[in-house]
């Protein structure tokens, strides 16, 4: 009887550590999710609070000018700078101004590209023309480019040289009001990264502390309440079998 008895209160336990840990691993992914998504906002709010911020800087009128020539003038110069001082200042990763071929709204050609002291990146030069947009966000530089609006999502990209970044992407616009380039800027996101390895192992610890601690009282409540009156009785009534009296053992089971 002992033996049954145990293998009951086993499974008992069993089935709760399992609940436990089911419904730990849902909260801490949901979590988790949501945890993600405040942040990659935050972040990629900031990254376009950063390329309003440049757009400010920008004569856009002398594009063209500085495409055609490849020499910088004062004002090239002094933009250049401005636009380097913002990304070192706000931790983003780069700032560009690009004209986009739109013949496949992947090819950029650049004005300007300013990247930080600590990205280890070099800077394209006034000018160079590269693939620069990947395919799966062809569609939101066509919306950035045709009709003047925001990135429907988030430009998420993941690299193991730099990491996770996020980027902010809107038109530039001449005197006219017509869109003549794409300002994108690169927002690094190793902080996110950093603070969902800390989340996920800050939610694991809790979860099995929780456990422990419920495990711990659980299995004295099963002792005391269930296994400890089950074990008196059957002791009572093999010793009751072989006496034939009785004792107050049942009685001061009752009482508990």
């Amino acid at each position: 009887m002992k033996k049954r008895m145990t293998g009951i209160s086993a499974k008992l336990t069993a089935g709760i550590v399992i609940f436990g840990v089911l419904l730990g691993v849902l909260s801490s992914v949901i979590g988790y999710r949501e945890f993600t998504t405040v942040l990659e906002e935050q972040y990629n709010d900031s990254a376009y609070e950063i390329a309003e911020t440049a757009a400010g800087y920008l004569n856009p009128d002398k594009f063209d000018q500085y495409l055609s020539t490849g020499e910088k003038d004062e004002e090239y110069l002094q933009i250049e700078k401005m636009l380097d001082q913002l990304v070192n200042s706000t931790n983003a990763t780069l700032i560009y101004i690009a004209k986009v071929d739109r013949s496949d709204y992947r090819t950029l050609t650049y004005v300007y590209d300013v990247v930080s002291e600590e990205s280890g990146f070099q800077p394209y030069p006034l000018g160079y023309t590269a693939e620069g947009v990947a395919e799966k966000y062809v569609n939101n530089v066509k919306n950035i480019i045709n009709k003047g609006e925001r990135a429907t999502e988030y430009l998420y990209s993941y690299s193991k040289e730099s990491g996770a970044h996020t980027t902010a992407g809107i038109p530039v616009r001449n005197s006219d009001g017509e869109i003549v380039a794409i300002l994108g800027v690169e927002k690094n996101m190793t902080k996110l990264e950093n603070a969902r390895t800390t989340y996920v192992f800050h939610v694991v610890e809790g979860v099995a502390v929780a456990m422990l601690v419920f495990l711990i009282g659980y299995a004295l409540f099963l002792y005391r309440s269930i296994l400890s009156p089950v074990i008196a009785v059957t002791r009572e009534a093999k010793r009751f079998a072989y006496t034939g009296t009785a004792s107050d053992v049942l009685s001061s089971i009752r009482k508990k």
